[in-house]
């Protein structure tokens, strides 16, 4: 599988959004992880996503958040106790994850569904996030075949990388990658 970077130019109403939602999953990484936590066996993923509609009930502010995005974060959380589980096993001293304090969580995933972009004339696509809005990716390469993933990453601006980026595989999986 190729993939290919490209840069995004969100607008100031954008990048709140891509901001409100990354602080959005932050805390629901830090609310189920202290849920985990507390209980002496760990539940399997699915028992968690089962209480995501409940969850954004309580919370409304996480129904402006693809329901997906959500799932990925769970998904994330017990991978990281995989890994951590793994390295336990090997004999690795391990201690406890820990909370994700403002700043060091950093991507968002869209999985499956929930985003698409969007040809245009111009090498200014759009890659459309749902329930985000539309971001222009400058595409100097084009992809084939069909989109798959979207990933939104913060990485510091001004660190010698583009700020932001969609990433498009040759079969067609893309990455959207961004800078708050």
């Amino acid at each position: 599988m190729r993939t290919y970077k490209f840069r995004l130019y969100p607008s100031e109403e954008d990048r709140r959004k891509l901001g409100e939602t990354l602080e959005r999953c932050r805390r629901l990484y830090n609310h189920f992880l202290r849920e985990l936590n507390e209980q002496d066996d760990i539940p399997p993923r699915y028992e968690l996503q089962k209480e995501l509609p409940r969850y954004k009930e309580e919370h409304p502010a996480y129904k402006q958040v693809y329901s997906k995005v959500l799932q990925m974060v769970l998904h994330r959380l017990y991978g990281n106790l995989r890994s951590l589980s793994k390295k336990k096993e090997k004999g690795y001293p391990v201690g406890r994850l820990r909370y994700k304090e403002k700043g060091w969580y950093k991507t968002f995933t869209y999985n499956q569904s929930g985003f698409t972009i969007i040809k245009t004339d111009t090498r200014l696509d759009v890659l459309h996030l749902s329930k985000t809005g539309e971001i222009p990716p400058r595409m100097h390469r084009g992809g084939r075949g069909r989109s798959s993933r979207s990933l939104s990453n913060g990485t510091p601006v001004g660190s010698g990388t583009p700020a932001s980026r969609p990433t498009t595989g040759g079969n067609g999986s893309v990455e959207a990658v961004w800078s708050p």
